[in-house]
């Protein structure tokens, strides 16, 4: 599977030259749906999520719906095939994304996946809330979060365009 993860800005030209087969956005509530043309909501899921390290316990239960629901289209995905996962910077949520979809489909390797997701995109900064609720979801057992609170401070320098990764190298 190859994973492209971006910024909003940048989401358009990867759908132009690299023609992901799924893409998942990750918006601010109420925020503005991206329209990609030819990619419906079998190809396209939108989330809601705002980027914050922590909720009330209301819009906990929301977010938990809303990782539930990344994790069943990420299930659904085919792994031959591109996904594209972008959010405003392409920075937190989307790194995050990524994150969660590895693990989902390399179980049980939390530290490397973290390790790998930081030497393909030295600037992941991913949004502890996802990663909470995901390994909750995912009954890590807090291995997730550890494996992501270990990583080295990103390296900020490089925010731009965006980062591909590879889970061929992984798998």
């Amino acid at each position: 599977m190859e994973i492209y993860v971006s910024s909003y800005q940048a989401s358009h030209d990867i759908v132009a030259n690299h023609q992901p087969a799924t893409i998942i956005s990750l918006i601010d509530f109420g925020g503005e749906h991206p329209f990609f043309l030819g990619y419906s909501s079998i190809k396209h899921l939108i989330l809601e999520f705002d980027d914050r390290n922590s909720f009330s316990d209301e819009m906990y239960g929301e977010q938990t719906v809303s990782i539930a629901r990344l994790i069943d289209f990420l299930a659904r995905c085919d792994l031959r095939l591109p996904l594209l996962i972008h959010c405003m910077l392409g920075v937190s949520r989307s790194t995050a994304a990524c994150f969660i979809a590895m693990n989902l489909y390399c179980q049980y390797r939390e530290f490397e996946l973290a390790q790998y997701l930081r030497n393909q995109i030295p600037y992941a900064l991913p949004n502890q809330a996802m990663i909470e609720i995901a390994d909750k979801l995912l009954g890590r057992k807090g291995k997730m979060v550890e494996a992501i609170n270990n990583l080295p401070s990103p390296d900020m320098r490089e925010i731009g365009g965006f980062k591909h990764v590879s889970l061929d190298y992984i798998i």
